[in-house]
């Protein structure tokens, strides 16, 4: 094997363990935002912090407009949740890949390493 065959692994090894801990690390972000958001809109409307309860609207919307906002605010909530779950998946599929291949590129070091 050449000294620059070995150079080109030894950077590609590198270049993708940096990688893998980088979509990792975001995966682990992402993963972390999606569950705070989601706890957010599970658990905040149970726990009302106002003792006094809602105030009262002088021109407000009617009960049925704030029942369709309440309906969309949830939909809203739930589309957010599952583009986060998606992202989160992604970035754990990169990080696994770029895992793969340094463990492809340590495989052909060690192999280099025991033939000289």
């Amino acid at each position: 094997m050449t000294c620059a065959e070995v150079s080109r692994l030894k950077r590609s090894y590198d270049r993708n363990l940096g990688w893998c801990r980088f979509w990792l690390g975001i995966s682990l972000a992402v993963a972390t935002l999606t569950f705070t958001f989601a706890m957010d809109r599970v658990f905040d409307p149970l726990f009302d912090s106002s003792t006094e309860g809602p105030a009262p609207a002088v021109n407000g919307p009617s009960n049925a407009d704030r029942g369709e906002q309440a309906n969309l605010v949830g939909l809203i909530g739930i589309a957010v949740i599952c583009i986060l779950v998606f992202v989160g998946g992604i970035c754990l599929f990169l990080s696994i890949y770029f895992r793969v291949l340094y463990r492809r590129d340590d495989r052909a070091l060690a192999a280099m390493r025991a033939s000289q």
